[in-house]
């Protein structure tokens, strides 16, 4: 076991007042194009499953029991978002849940890390790399739980990080935040259960190793708690998932999901090529030295397990999707975190190396990177697909000619409504309610044959 490293208080104050000042931009920036983003995006159809499978108007026992459990993802999100539909009852508005979420756990990296300047810097550039993600913004404007498990995964890497780099848990707050992070990541999403499952399972195997029994109760004691939670849902829903997925809407085969792998890698790299240039550089050169000197480096150690769970997760992945589809791009956005850190320590391994002031120049040149990034995705995720430009079309028509007749045919949406859970059939039919409803038309019932003998009469898909 290596000697606790001496706290890092030594540099000079400008250096950490660049740090804040670059933390402090790229934050503020990221929540105007999140709040851009949540009211200028139109809504898609897993919104409007969200939406009705939350609606007050089921019993919390109905809901859990009829609409939640039978559906492929564990309902702590579903929970969430009906906690707050008394406050809420519009999309838009309940996606404001994920700006809460992020403020949580900004907050509690802040705290994870208060009073250790090596782990509070590793946790600035994972932040300006998250930041630069398509990701964040995608799905942090959208009323589904795939922001929710970035942030509790990354809160998860942070805390694992600082708790190997320190050889102990830590206070309170670290502790806290390890434990919360593995209990959301455990329960939102079947994946990210998975993959912070074999993200856990390295560090559990090198703390025993060490005989650290302070880290591994910190710890052991949330996973299993959190895990006995997972294991008592799955064990109603495990049946469920099963039939949902005989004839399944992702992708089967190897490739489909090596692709996925691959795209979300690529994306994940790309989205900060300053982070990923000056982190190649430090890796490049750290790795030199710890051959040329013979040098343990508690950096690629930390690096080998975090890879090692990555790998671990990546064959567990694979192996279940070979049986039944599981791998796409928006559920391993989990994994994003791992890419995250490991480019974060290398870019910390560079600063090392270099003097102070260029230090700041380079943090500086990485939060540029990470605005321009946020603005790319602000924009393209206004404009992803949605209902919104239909029902806007129909709504103008009918303002021009009020008796236009709008019609649906079930066949257009076959595929959705023929896939479990049966909720899919109400939510179809819903989700043409709400923005008819919001764009100033009706829908004729669907046995309905009424043709406008005045105005247009449209078919809507």
């Amino acid at each position: 076991m290596l000697d606790k490293p001496a706290p890092d208080d030594t540099g000079p104050i400008w250096q950490r007042s660049a740090d804040r000042f670059c933390l402090a931009a790229v934050a503020v920036a990221l929540l105007g194009a999140l709040v851009y983003s949540i009211a200028c995006r139109g809504p898609w159809y897993d919104e409007f499953y969200t939406l009705y499978v939350t609606d007050p108007g089921f019993a919390w026992r109905e809901a859990f029991s009829q609409h939640w459990l039978p559906d492929n993802h564990p309902p702590l999100y579903y929970v969430l978002v009906r906690a707050v539909r008394g406050l809420w009852s519009d999309i838009e508005a309940l996606r404001l849940i994920n700006v809460v979420c992020g403020a949580i756990a900004f907050a509690c990296a802040g705290f994870c890390v208060r009073g250790d300047r090596k782990a509070a810097s590793l946790a600035i550039v994972l932040f300006l790399f998250l930041a630069s993600q398509r990701a964040t913004l995608l799905y942090g404007a959208e009323l589904r739980s795939y922001f929710l498990t970035l942030c509790s995964t990354s809160l998860l890497v942070l805390a694992l990080t600082a708790i190997y780099f320190d050889r102990q848990p830590g206070g309170f707050w670290r502790r806290s935040t390890l434990a919360l992070s593995i209990f959301v990541s455990f329960n939102t999403h079947i994946v990210a259960t998975l993959v912070s499952g074999a993200i856990l399972l390295p560090f559990v195997v090198v703390f025993a190793l060490q005989r650290n029994f302070g880290a591994l109760r910190a710890i052991l004691i949330p996973a299993v708690l959190s895990g006995l939670v997972f294991v008592a849902v799955t064990a109603i829903q495990l049946p469920l998932w099963e039939a949902n997925t005989r004839s399944f809407w992702i992708p089967a085969g190897f490739t489909a999901g090596w692709t996925a792998i691959q795209v979300t890698a690529q994306r994940a790299l790309e989205g900060n090529p300053v982070i990923l240039v000056l982190a190649a550089i430090g890796w490049a050169l750290s790795v030199v030295q710890a051959v040329r000197h013979r040098l343990r480096s508690p950096e690629l150690e930390v690096c080998a397990i975090l890879g090692v769970g990555a790998l671990l997760a990546l064959g567990l992945l694979l192996g279940i999707h070979g049986w039944r589809p599981i791998i796409v791009e928006k559920y391993l956005t989990c994994l994003i975190p791992v890419l995250g850190m490991t480019l974060a320590i290398g870019m910390g391994q560079l600063f090392k190396q270099v003097a102070a002031k260029l230090g700041a120049l380079l943090m500086t040149l990485a939060a540029v990177a990470s605005l321009v990034a946020i603005n790319a995705h602000r924009l393209e995720t206004v404009r992803a697909k949605s209902w919104t430009g239909t029902a806007e079309a129909i709504g103008s028509q009918v303002a021009r000619c009020p008796d236009t007749v709008v019609h649906i045919d079930p066949y257009w949406n076959s595929d959705i409504v023929d896939t479990p859970p049966r909720d899919n059939i109400a939510t179809v039919a819903f989700a043409y309610r709400v923005m008819a409803r919001r764009h100033g038309f009706v829908v004729e019932p669907v046995d309905s044959r009424r043709i406008s003998n005045t105005c247009p009469t449209l078919f809507w898909a």
